[in-house]
This record gives C-alpha cells, sequence and structure tokens, in this order.
C-alpha cells in the first residue's frame, strides 16, 4: 500500500527543494564563506589599522580600541540594511550607523551585506578630564565587493 503526503507536507516539501536547495548549492559553488575581519583603534599616527579593508558580502568587522581613551565611530554614508548581530552600534531611520563611546578594550562590529564603499571616522576624546578637551578624527574605509 502507497502512502500519500498530506498537502501541507508537500507544500514544505517543494518548497524548500524549489527555493532552499538552488541556494544553498549557488552558495557551495560560489565559496560564499564569510570571514572576520580585526581593525584595532589606537592612538598612534594611524590611529585605524588596517585603514581599508576590503570585503566580500557578508563578512564582518570587528573593531577594537587599544587606546585608554574612549573612541565613537561613526559612518558617514548610509549603510542601509547588515547582517546580524550588530555589536554597540545603533542605527538613524535613515540608516546611518554609529557606536557610543567605546572604552578601552571595547569593541564594535558590522557585517556588511551591501556591494559598495563606506567611509567611516572614529573620533577620539583627548584630556576628557581637562576644561577644553581635544578632538582627534581618523578616517577609515570599507569596501565590500
Amino acid at each position: 500500500m502507497k502512502r500519500k503526503m498530506k498537502p501541507v507536507t508537500a507544500l514544505i516539501v517543494t518548497l524548500i527543494l524549489t527555493f532552499l536547495l538552488p541556494l544553498t548549492v549557488i552558495a557551495e559553488e560560489a565559496n560564499l564563506e564569510p570571514h572576520l575581519h580585526k581593525i584595532i583603534l589606537s592612538n598612534s599616527a594611524e590611529g585605524v589599522s588596517p585603514n581599508l579593508a576590503n570585503l566580500k558580502q557578508g563578512d564582518t568587522v570587528v573593531w577594537y580600541n587599544q587606546d585608554k581613551e574612549p573612541v565613537v565611530i561613526s559612518f558617514i554614508q548610509k549603510l542601509g540594511i547588515v547582517c546580524s548581530p550588530i555589536i554597540n552600534f545603533y542605527a538613524d531611520l535613515s540608516g546611518s550607523y554609529k557606536t557610543e563611546a567605546l572604552p578601552l578594550g571595547g569593541t564594535a562590529s558590522l557585517c556588511f551585506i551591501k556591494q559598495g564603499e563606506y567611509d567611516y571616522e572614529v573620533k577620539r576624546i583627548l584630556n576628557p578630564d581637562k576644561k577644553t578637551p581635544e578632538e582627534q578624527i581618523v578616517k577609515g574605509k570599507i569596501v565590500v565587493k
């Protein structure tokens, strides 16, 4: 006696075979394994190392503050939608991303899915205890291909 699939089960199997299986094969063929990129923030001549990061879609960047002074990272261009999880960044309604002040040892990360070039600034407050603290700004760039 042959057993028939229930209509809902048949629909699920059809959807998996039609949509998910081809996407898996395409991803494997294109070798789309995401990578992790580390950017060090320090109070040095460069300030951001490396200051240019070349990524593939789906790659994640982690910024690490090695300086004793807090830093704030702000993207100049709008990023739009990014992958999850987003760590220590927040976005406004227009898609601009920024961090709160990251202390020594603090990290922030974003996963990029949209191709493009994205400039960002790292603002460091020098001598925060003084009456008129100084602000140092260094720039970096993310290129997603």
